[in-house]
């Protein structure tokens, strides 16, 4: 029996529940974690490539438009960030709030939905 999946579509400032939705693509990814670090980052570390404040939830990928929802693991992420140019279509990059939780996080390999 297939769980039930439940996410929120993001439409300007309001939302709209989004059930049972059906993947339209399943990557098998490189999913790598980031945090608001200049190290890690460009010069503006807590704004996204697609204007929008980090966030729980936030995932980079570069082919990806920004807005698509992810699924990685049991958690739904929004694509509102880019990756440096040197990773493909197959990487991910998850925002952490600290360098603690995304060295905990580390690198992981999997199936990506995208919906």
């Amino acid at each position: 029996m297939n769980p039930i999946i439940s996410l929120v579509l993001a439409v300007g400032m309001v939302s709209v529940p989004v059930q049972n939705p059906v993947p339209t693509q399943t990557i098998g990814a490189t999913v790598y974690a980031y945090s608001s670090t200049v190290g890690q980052t460009d010069a503006s570390p807590f704004v996204t490539a697609s204007g929008e404040r980090v966030r729980d939830g936030i995932i980079a990928n570069n082919c990806l438009p920004f807005g698509t929802i992810v699924k990685f693991g049991d958690k739904q992420f929004v694509v509102a960030d880019r990756m440096a140019t040197r990773y493909g279509c197959t990487s991910f990059d998850i925002w952490f709030s600290s360098t603690t939780a995304a060295r905990q996080f580390g690198k992981q390999t999997g199936t990506v939905l995208v919906f």
